[in-house]
């Protein structure tokens, strides 16, 4: 590889890298949902501020500043030429490898402490630590020579990842809760489902989830400080039901089963934090000491499990999910007293609780 293909390919990473840290940035300074491989893959949990951010600023736009610094000191020493920016090279040397250094560190405190990944920052990864890569070994043993792009074709490929990540981005940032009319004649949960608030509160929101899934946990311990208060008063009620995804979380649907159980005991909502603070999705011993923790007796699990009336509550719940157009978790429903409903999933619920509508019937 010559110095300046190498250069050139650098320039172009730091291009792509540019448009994924547009992207990321706005949804996570907008707080709206990144499309990211599905609800189970944690990027909503990485999304929270207190995960996302350095000094209440996305830690995507510090990598942005850092992408852009690095398109732009390749395409000056393309301008000036290779051998006559040796000080340029090495402070892309630096900027790259720094950048490299926080990225797998972010990446892997995110899989390890938060156990979430994000399919995005898993990309800017991988392009920063190319990018380094390339760079390292075009500066060190290189060839010499090469032929040079003309200089607007740096820019025309810089300025389409700018204008395309903003664009995209923001076309994220402007989605909102949907209305659903299709399924309108569906109720969204019965009485027989376990809630919490006044059973006459004008206000529903019912919530599919799935105990293991990051995103419904992070999602639900923000819905209930924001929205307890309105449970208080009676203005709003949340409704629990199941959607385990056992393709992910191989111990879903025994947690479902064993939530179940607990709603019967009128254990649920114990049994659903207990089951919220569980770290390991495929180890048993960890579940049943959640279901120890609340009160009930493990030893009867099996029982529980085999119990054919619980199967059938489980499956109403999927089967009902499955005719409202739900396929991932969280999905919240939320039903107003004029007849009128929204729809939403992961954090998408934060916009949602914003929303004019929301607020009319909540105030």
């Amino acid at each position: 590889m010559t110095r300046v293909a190498a250069n050139q390919i650098v320039f172009v990473l730091a291009s792509v890298g540019v448009f994924i840290a547009l992207v990321t940035g706005i949804a996570h300074a907008s707080g709206v949902h990144l499309p990211c491989g599905g609800a189970q893959s944690g990027c909503d949990v990485i999304a929270l501020p207190e995960n996302s951010q350095w000094f209440g600023v996305p830690i995507a736009f510090y990598g942005l500043a850092a992408y852009m610094l690095v398109a732009l000191f390749a395409l000056f020493r393309a301008a000036i030429g290779l051998e006559q920016s040796p000080k340029l090279a090495s402070a892309m040397w630096v900027l790259l490898g720094a950048g490299a250094l926080i990225s797998v560190g972010l990446v892997t405190h995110a899989y390890t402490g938060l156990h979430a990944t994000c399919v995005w920052c898993l990309a800017s990864t991988l392009t920063i630590v190319a990018a380094f890569l390339i760079h390292s070994y075009g500066s060190g043993v290189g060839r010499a020579g090469g032929k040079q792009w003309p200089f607007g074709v740096y820019m025309a490929v810089l300025s389409v990842a700018a204008v395309a990540g903003t664009g995209y981005g923001f076309s994220l940032r402007g989605e909102q809760p949907q209305s659903q009319t299709s399924m309108q004649d569906m109720p969204a949960y019965e009485d027989s489902d376990v809630f919490m608030g006044k059973a006459d509160a004008p206000v529903a929101i019912t919530e599919f989830t799935d105990l293991y899934c990051p995103s419904c946990r992070s999602q639900h311990a923000w819905l209930m400080t924001e929205i307890g208060p309105l449970i208080e008063a009676g203005k709003v009620k949340l409704v629990i039901r199941h959607y385990p995804l056992p393709e992910a979380h191989p111990l879903a649907i025994k947690a479902a089963m064993f939530a179940i159980w607990a709603q019967e005991e009128g254990k649920f909502w114990e049994f659903m934090e207990a089951a919220h603070h569980i770290n390991d999705n495929v180890d048993e011993a960890e579940l049943l000491t959640a279901v120890q923790s609340v009160g009930l007796d493990p030893a009867k699990a099996e029982a529980i499990l085999a119990n054919e009336s619980r199967r059938q509550a489980l499956q109403k719940d999927i089967d009902d999910a499955t005719k409202l157009h739900v396929d991932s978790t969280p999905t919240w429903i939320v039903d107003y007293p004029d007849g009128s409903r929204q729809f939403t999933i992961a954090s998408g619920i934060q916009r949602l609780v914003d929303d004019v509508a929301f607020k009319k019937f909540t105030k």
